[in-house]
């Protein structure tokens, strides 16, 4: 709960802003209730932010590439057909998952998303699940290129995580404290672990997501999340007042697939980093739809898509499939290891 002054401007503002977001969350459910939609809504931490304030809880991400040039990057290549893949993965039940995280109001989706696909990529390599310390990337990462934004709290991706991490290492979050601001980098901080290279997904690929997410572990994901602030549960399906595009916008990490015999919908389980008070404990399930995906064209990639030079350039238009984008880019980091 939050206050403020009564009768300032802040306050009247907000209340304007609250009173306004209750008549989407009212409608949402009533849709739901009706049968017209697949999720509900809730009044949440959310619920008198301004979209400049919700801009922040995302940031940014995918990263755009027309070729794989770099020795740390490879190409994951699909070997096994859709009969051969489980009808459903929850790697929260296999002890690889840490706890959902929270990065408040700096736009570092991005560094939550490479750190926890390292934390999950680090426990199934050794059987040690260590929290690390996603402010490292925030302060200590750099981005050239602006790929997927301009750095830090500014946006960057999952991959310039995983780049760093090879390089340089990553710390634990008890000896890296997040304070969710740009900030100074500490090069002197102990390293814990490091990865040795990354593993992109072909973009747009719905089966060489499910296979990898199925055979490899938690993946690093992007998606378009402009109209998740209400979510509370059920399976987002981008529907009525809370249509999602393919403006591609924050980084997240999927961690399952399933189906909801009660809904009779397939989801993508995935994991948010907006506090476990968002959706069903800090997660959303994604409404996934095998071999009939919704694609759209991306018409303003460099406003959160890709970056103005090196390789992830942004060509004028992209073009991401998957229900909120979420098939857009995506990629897992290789050989963890302990420190």
């Amino acid at each position: 709960s939050r206050s403020y002054p009564r009768d300032s401007l802040e306050w009247k503002q907000r209340r304007s802003i609250f009173y306004s977001n209750l008549e989407v969350i009212s409608a949402q459910n009533e849709a739901y209730l009706r049968g017209q939609s697949s999720w509900f809504a809730g009044v949440n931490d959310f619920a008198d932010k301004t979209e400049d304030e919700m801009k922040m809880l995302r940031g940014y991400n995918p990263l755009f590439h027309e070729t794989h040039e770099a020795a740390t990057v490879s190409l994951f290549a699909s070997k096994l057909s859709p009969s051969d893949l489980p009808s459903n993965i929850d790697w929260r039940t296999k002890n690889v998952v840490t706890p959902p995280k929270n990065q408040g109001g700096c736009g570092s989706c991005w560094a939550f998303s490479a750190t926890e696909s390292i934390e999950s990529h680090l426990a199934l390599a050794t059987g040690k699940l260590l929290t690390l310390a996603p402010q490292e990337f925030v302060s200590c990462a750099s981005n050239p290129n602006q790929c997927g934004g301009t750095g830090g709290c500014k946006g960057a991706t999952a991959d310039i995580g995983f780049e760093y991490a090879r390089n340089n290492g990553i710390a634990v979050e008890s000896k890296y404290p997040y304070v969710g601001k740009d900030s100074r980098c500490d090069a002197q901080v102990q390293s814990a672990a490091y990865v040795n290279g990354t593993v992109k997904l072909p973009s747009n690929d719905a089966h060489a997501l499910m296979e990898a997410v199925a055979t490899v572990g938690p993946i690093s994901v992007s998606a378009a999340a402009k109209t998740w602030g209400f979510y509370f549960g059920g399976i987002f399906d981008g529907s009525l007042g809370a249509h999602c595009d393919v403006d591609v916008d924050h980084a997240v990490q999927l961690v399952g697939y399933g189906s909801d015999a009660k809904l009779k919908k397939d989801y993508w389980l995935v994991r948010n980093s907006w506090g476990p008070k968002f959706g069903e404990k800090g997660y959303i399930r994604i409404l996934r739809t095998p071999g009939n995906e919704p694609c759209a064209d991306d018409t303003s990639p460099l406003d959160g898509v890709c970056g103005k030079s090196g390789d992830c350039k942004c060509p004028p238009t992209v073009n991401y499939c998957g229900t909120c984008g979420i098939l857009s880019d995506s990629s897992y980091p290789t050989g963890a290891r302990l420190a």
